[in-house]
């Protein structure tokens, strides 16, 4: 650079810089003096050109976490106080409708479950093993008590992964609380005590020549200190005349990262230890962790030498080998057609009752000599059957007639079949003299119930003739069980730990046979049958490449549309980039101001929600065989998701991609960078964590999602017994894989800011022990006890094991702001800290890995034979050909069921369920075993 360059640049400089003082080492205070004459009007277009790309580029969210810096404690309880009342109002809700959709918010008190078969005489007096849990009251809030006094310890019989996600939720209320204790008295009167006094840099400001620019006042509210509000108890508030006092921060960070692993390790040791002791017990065999899935048998191995294998090791280990069949997929498909011809048949069979007796013009009357049997001829006619659940709510047989409800079924009714094209059968014609002798042509639309019986006839005949072909095919299938086998089996053992011990064993020398396409504990209900035939080695590692890549993009590239959705707020920006949506700039205010705010906010949940739903397809394409190894990797990258796009992208100012770029090229400033931009959102962190607690404990309460889907879906399409029947058996389960990542990610925040912060440490705890609160309620009362993606509580030692990342992060951003502080000599002792920690954390995976995994082989000679069970693939097998009509008090349903049973061989029932004067279907149980 030549001198006439360095003086056109120091002359510019010149004229930009108003002002410059230095308060101290590390705080300077610089004015600048911009002049509009000084910037070309080419420059003026390039910059403004510029700042559009980069607006467009950026994400709306990254750095918005910043905003909350400097705000008042009354702010922060403003905000709150709204979560709190919304809270309330959802608590309120559920209350109320508790007892009004007790089928939606406590199934598992109105369901039974059968161990044994019930003769038809004692169906009255019946009360089966007692409810899945116990009655509450119909009180508004009679469910808080027994729900608040459950034990956890209680919920080990609903599986471990439920058990275990009670126990984090506990284990880390109590991390938080013990840590509140010990870091608040200690920290919070530091930070309080060391900011900036007015008195201390008035001397600096004084020696500014500024004349009437600005005041004072404005100059401290701008230095880089929060001198105001919650930042005044936060590390923040910390002024560089006061710096010694970070050595605290040091110590107890140490203390805290020391406790974190002798509470990971104590966790670990004890979820061991507990699932041993269920392994090696007798339990239940739904767990099916004495199966070893086969993917790909060698062509020397058939089913004996399989056996003899397996019994030449280990001695009376095989209990059963279930082949899977070759023309599997075959029956898949054929299963499939009969369940939907049946839906068909009994949806068409009830649209020719209704037509016939109910809503057509010759609808029986109520004054037939037709009426609802007693007590004792009803226990007759709808018998209680042996299976898994009964609903067990009486049915009201006295219910009066209500014209209105009618009228409205009826008019469902008419729509319904208008639309299918049944109702109207054509026009009719006519030509009308009116008082001026001048002749009008009318029409009118002519229908005829006949034509319209006949043709749902026609079309039920159609169905049934295909139901009975496929009744035979299926037939055939069944016979030829066993011909034919695929290179997958089942191995079932008669001990867990003999399953572990071959899954561990390398049982071919070729690297593409039954090496490692094993699968240890698979449940055939949970089978993925898209994945379970055999792939080839380099297909496979094509698959979780391409599976891998795509989780990735999701996660980096998923600020694109969180950013597009951002725009719709910012429509003069979208204007000018876009020239042809110019007329956007017209819309009035009351239509753009709503469309700024709202569009975005709901676009941006649906966008965040339905994350989950592509990982879990990415885990298909992954080739995992089950449900709970599919569960298991969505946990995976949905932390990774949630940490980037709730912690980091509203964290960091500039950007994700800034981030990416610092970690690739220079990752030695990720402590500046954490430094810089971390304690700016301490408080918004801290009302996140209170907010987010509060918001799910009602929202988990109330199930918005399953009631609106019930009132405006499942209340008008469920129309068959069997639907309806299905349906309320249907009681939901958690997906814990996209469960545990949101609680492990909130307290990895939590750590972070448990030094810099430490007001969000009794916050975190609180919030814990809500969440607990609510799920106590809805794993007892609301979801099913059996999941059949159980993993014995897998996800538990991974989400501990995720909370690593808060301690690194907490770690390098103490680097950061010691660095920033001119404290080295700190810094330096918390990298080598960070060294150890890192150490022990690999050591940790590698020693904790195996033991998780498999069972130990010293713990065979204690365990107890499973109970012999037939190990069956249900989704391969024949399902009931019986068609299930309601009753009806006019006879149709049976005249209709004798009339095509006898011509087409199939078996019609009617029990246990009926129509009623209303048009209602009312349903008690399953007809049939």
């Amino acid at each position: 650079m030549n001198v006439e360059n360095k003086t056109n640049i120091l002359d510019y400089l010149r004229n930009i810089i108003y002002n410059y003082v230095e308060v101290d080492d590390s705080t300077a205070i610089l004015v600048l003096n911009y002049k509009d004459e000084l910037s070309p009007l080419q420059s003026k277009y390039k910059n403004y050109t510029s700042g559009l790309i980069r607006t467009l580029l950026s994400n709306t969210r990254s750095g918005s976490a910043q905003r909350q810096f400097g705000i008042t404690f009354s702010s922060f309880l403003s905000g709150v106080l709204v979560s709190v009342i919304f809270c309330v109002v959802q608590v309120l809700i559920f209350s109320i409708l508790r007892n009004r959709f007790d089928f939606i918010y406590q199934p598992n008190v109105n369901l039974y479950e059968r161990h044994n078969k019930v003769n038809t005489e004692e169906a009255d007096n019946y009360q089966g093993n007692g409810p899945l849990s116990e009655k509450l009251g119909n009180q508004l809030w009679s469910w808080i008590k027994p729900t608040w006094s459950a034990s956890i310890e209680e919920y080990r019989e609903y599986g471990l992964d439920a058990y275990f996600f009670l126990r984090l939720l506990k284990t880390l209320s109590m991390f938080f609380l013990l840590l509140s204790i010990v870091i608040i008295p200690i920290l919070i009167p530091i930070h309080y005590i060391s900011g900036y006094k007015s008195a201390d840099i008035e001397n600096y400001i004084s020696k500014m020549d500024l004349h009437d620019k600005i005041t004072n006042e404005q100059m401290l509210s701008h230095l880089p200190y929060g001198l105001t509000g919650l930042d005044k108890i936060s590390m923040s508030n910390i002024s560089p005349a006061h710096n010694n006092r970070l050595a605290f921060h040091l110590i107890l960070a140490v203390l805290l990262i020391c406790f974190f692993h002798h509470l990971l390790l104590h966790e670990l040791k004890y979820y061991v230890a507990e699932r041993n002791k269920l392994l090696t017990s007798q339990y239940k065999t739904k767990s099916f962790q004495n199966v070893l899935f086969i993917g790909n048998i060698s062509k020397d191995f058939d089913r004996d030498k399989i056996e003899y294998f397996c019994e030449s090791l280990i001695p009376g280990s095989v209990d059963q080998i279930v082949s899977l069949p070759e023309d599997y997929k075959m029956r898949k498909m054929f299963r499939r057609e009969i369940c939907q011809l049946i839906s068909l048949i009994e949806n068409t069979q009830l649209d020719i009752i209704f037509s016939k007796a109910y809503y057509g013009k010759d609808k029986i009357s109520s004054n037939d000599n037709i009426h609802y049997r007693s007590k004792q001829e009803l226990s007759k006619i709808f018998p209680l059957y042996e299976f898994r659940y009964i609903y067990s709510k009486r049915i009201d047989l006295k219910q009066k007639r209500n014209p209105i409800i009618y009228s409205a079924r009826r008019l469902s009714f008419l729509i319904k079949e208008t639309f299918s094209g049944n109702i109207f059968t054509g026009f009719q014609f006519k030509l009308i003299q009116n008082n001026n002798n001048i002749w009008r042509r009318f029409f009118s639309l002519k229908w005829n119930p006949n034509l319209i019986i006949d043709s749902k006839q026609k079309k039920l005949e159609r169905y049934l003739k295909k139901f009975e072909k496929n009744l035979i095919v299926q037939q055939d299938l069944e016979d030829h069980t066993g011909e034919k086998s695929s290179k997958q089996a089942f191995l079932v053992f008669k001990k867990v730990s003999f399953a572990h011990i071959f899954d561990q064993m390398l049982l071919s020398s070729k690297s593409s046979e039954m090496s490692d396409d094993k699968a240890l504990g698979i449940n055939p209900e949970d089978i993925v049958w898209c994945n379970i035939e055999a792939v080839g080695r380099v297909m496979k590692l094509f698959r979780v490449a391409v599976s891998n890549f795509l989780n990735v993009t999701i996660i980096i590239g998923w600020v694109v549309p969180v950013a597009i959705v951002g725009f719709v707020s910012q429509i003069p920006i979208i204007t000018k980039i876009v020239p042809i949506l110019t007329s956007l700039e017209d819309l009035p205010e009351y239509i753009s101001k709503p469309l700024a705010s709202i569009v975005p906010a709901v676009t941006l949940i649906f966008l965040t929600e339905g994350v989950p739903i592509f990982f879990r397809w990415f885990s298909v394409v992954k080739c995992l065989r089950t449900g709970a190894q599919i569960e298991i990797d969505v946990q995976k990258w949905f932390f990774s998701f949630l940490f980037v796009h709730i912690f980091l992208v509203v964290t960091i100012s500039s950007g994700i991609s800034v981030v990416v770029e610092t970690v690739v090229n220079s990752p030695i400033n990720i402590p500046h960078l954490l430094g810089t931009n971390l304690p700016k959102c301490s408080n918004f962190f801290c009302s996140f964590v209170l907010i987010r607690g509060i918001a799910y404990f009602g929202g988990n309460l109330l199930q918005l999602k399953n009631l609106l889907f019930y009132l405006g879906y499942y209340r008008w399409v469920k129309r068959t017994p069997r639907e309806k029947l299905e349906y309320i058996l249907d009681i939901p389960v958690y997906q814990w894989g996209s469960l545990y990542p949101i609680f492990s990610v909130l307290a990895s925040i939590s750590i972070i800011y448990s030094v810099i912060a430490p007001f969000i440490l009794p916050l975190a705890s609180f919030s814990f022990i809500f969440v607990m609160f609510s799920f106590k309620y809805s794993l007892k009362y609301q979801y099913d006890h059996k999941n059949k993606s159980e993993t014995l509580g897998k996800f538990y030692p991974q989400a501990l094991m995720q909370l690593y990342s808060g301690v690194y992060f907490l770690e390098a951003c103490l680097i950061g702001l010691f660095a920033l502080a001119n404290c080295f000599r700190l810094s330096l002792f918390m990298f080598i800290f960070m060294i150890f920690t890192v150490s022990a954390h690999f050591q940790i995976s590698n020693f904790t890995k195996p033991i998780i995994d498999h069972l130990p082989a010293s713990l065979s000679s204690d365990e107890i034979t499973q109970p012999k069970k037939d190990f069956r693939l249900n989704e391969l097998e024949s399902i009931s050909h019986k068609i299930w009509i309601p009753y009806d008090k006019s006879g149709i349903s049976t005249t209709e069921g004798e009339k095509w049973q006898s011509k087409y061989d199939m078996e019609f029932v009617h029990d246990n369920a009926f129509i009623n004067e209303n048009g209602k279907i009312v349903v008690n149980s399953n007809p049939y075993v």
